[in-house]
């Protein structure tokens, strides 16, 4: 994370009081592409393999349970530079797609880029699910390197059961993140839950755990030991 105004100390404090601003002031006031928002020491390359990976495996689950990869409805929640939009518009051919973010400058942004073509709706998902999305079902609820911004335990299954809400039958919800034996905060900004507490909570929402999909993305770049994993929950 680049350089900014306050200390650890006054950014863990603020991120729980009002994790919106704090990514308006710290996050995406510096982040005009995607590799800043993944590491801003990168160059593209490991910026591209990290989404490669992710993307595969994303298409893999897609083709083994058969759903659908054209016509469909889908929703990217914490769309911000639009990665994932751009994805889904490209490949997918959705005949619906959404754009979810809590912070209204990469709404903004996000608009102007794709006009029409996608709906957005600004959303905190530990909150009340919006008029204009609480009508919608889905085939696919993509929220990938977003859940584990989510520190307090019960917004995180708040969030979860918000976004189970909006599955059709068969639908699924695609998390990007680190799913292992422990659970832990890292830092100001990340607390990675265990795949024993995900089963659990996925357990009690009536959603099936279909894959978990393990990458060490982080091999030769500049840190290690890290992964990015991918959890996919089914409404079957």
């Amino acid at each position: 994370m680049a350089d900014y105004k306050y200390t650890r100390e006054e950014a863990y404090q603020l991120y729980r009081e009002n994790p919106g601003k704090f990514f308006e002031e710290v996050i995406h006031a510096d982040a005009g592409d995607e590799s800043k928002l993944i590491n801003q020491n990168w160059p593209l390359f490991w910026t591209c393999y990290h989404y490669n990976l992710v993307e595969n495996g994303l298409m893999e689950i897609m083709v083994k349970y058969d759903l659908p990869v054209q016509g469909g409805s889908i929703v990217d929640i914490g769309s911000g530079t639009g990665h994932w939009l751009d994805f889904y518009w490209t490949c997918f051919e959705p005949a619906q797609l959404w754009g979810v973010d809590f912070a209204p400058g990469p709404l903004e942004k996000l608009r102007k880029k794709f006009g029409d073509a996608v709906r957005f709706q600004r959303w905190d998902i530990s909150e009340a699910v919006p008029a204009a999305l609480g009508t919608v079902r889905f085939d696919i609820v993509n929220a990938i390197g977003i859940i584990f911004h989510i520190v307090d335990d019960e917004k995180w299954r708040q969030a979860i059961g918000n976004l189970a809400s909006l599955l059709k039958e068969r639908g699924v919800l695609i998390v990007g993140g680190d799913f292992g034996d422990t659970t832990q905060e890292r830092g100001v900004m990340r607390k990675t839950r265990s795949l024993r507490e995900w089963e659990a909570l996925a357990s009690a929402l009536g959603l099936n755990v279909l894959e978990v999909k393990r990458y060490a993305w982080w091999a030769g770049a500049d840190r290690g030991g890290l992964t990015d994993n991918l959890l996919a929950l089914g409404k079957f």
